[in-house]
């Protein structure tokens, strides 16, 4: 008996088996031959963009025939040609890219000014292009706050924007004091404050949320004690937006008012000071405090219609 039946699950096994395999020159079983991808064709921008900007075809020739180019050769720098100028950290890969030809000097430019307006809304986005065009890339993945959240693990969702803004004081006072002290409102501000409008509140506290957040992050671009020295002050935070002006244009002004009280070695470093920052930490602080104000804007632009201010 037992052998009975492991014959009837052996013959089973070879008539499924059997029933599965498709015979090789059976055509009308035969599995059918993969299409081929279709080969990928670039879309062209629209005649009205930017992006189509080109040198005329005639021009160009008269150009290359002057020039005593060949055909097909393009008029620019190539990377051997550009590497004669020696290790230059300034001339960026955006800028070496646009010394290889010339001819698409045109349609790049244009293409960044499409971008750029595609993201005049968004100012996080926008600081995010300017900095990629320094070669400083940052910030490209960040998350957005969703919802009612305000993007920060020190202030809870549920929070509404009336009582976020103490906390938000608070917060400010403890980084700038390294204490716990908070800022208090007095009582006509608080009174102030709260009469807004939910939107013009909430606005107002992602941009404080977006300078908390990117704040560590500017200031660690920067050394400090450079700029203290560079400017004759106790310390960075110390030197006025004049000074810092002063210290950065001063090997292209003669001495006056603005720049004299700035020492013959202060002037050697308004040539050292572009080396003394680093600019992926400075990319990354702005995209953060940017992206905070441009999630406030879409909020505002959404609820600004039934707003009197």
């Amino acid at each position: 008996m037992r052998r009975a039946v492991g014959r009837c699950c052996v013959g089973f096994a070879l008539v499924v088996t059997t029933g599965a395999t498709t015979r090789a020159d059976d055509p009308a079983k035969a599995p059918a031959a993969p299409t081929p991808p279709a080969a990928f064709v670039a879309s062209k921008p629209d005649a009205d963009s930017r992006a189509a900007l080109v040198v005329p075809d005639d021009v160009w020739t008269r150009a290359r025939e002057g020039l005593a180019l060949p055909k097909d050769a393009a008029l620019g720098f190539g990377a051997e040609a550009m590497a004669n100028y020696g290790r230059d950290e300034f001339i960026t890969r955006p800028i070496a890219t646009m010394f290889r030809d010339v001819r698409a000097i045109s349609r790049s430019s244009g293409k960044l000014s499409d971008t750029i307006l595609e993201a005049a809304k968004d100012p996080s986005e926008l600081v995010r292009i300017a900095f990629g065009l320094t070669d400083a890339v940052a910030g490209r993945m960040l998350e957005r706050p969703k919802g009612a959240a305000w993007g920060v693990d020190w202030l809870a969702a549920t929070v509404s924007p009336a009582d976020a803004l103490p906390k938000v004081l608070a917060r400010l006072s403890e980084l700038a004091t390294g204490g716990s002290a908070g800022s208090e409102l007095s009582s006509d501000d608080a009174r102030a404050w709260r009469s807004l409008p939910e939107a013009i509140q909430r606005l107002v506290v992602r941009i404080l949320v977006g300078s908390i957040e990117g704040a560590p992050w500017i200031r660690s671009a920067f050394d400090v004690g450079f700029v203290a020295t560079a400017t004759g002050t106790r310390g960075g935070d110390d030197a006025s937006p004049t000074r810092l002006l002063a210290l950065a244009s001063r090997p292209f002004l003669d001495a006056d008012d603005d720049t004299k009280s700035l020492t013959r070695e202060a002037t050697r470093a308004s040539f050292e000071m572009p080396h003394r920052f680093d600019k992926q930490s400075l990319a990354f602080g702005c995209v953060v405090a940017m992206l905070h104000l441009s999630v406030g804007l879409e909020e505002w632009r959404l609820a600004r219609d039934g707003i009197d201010v």
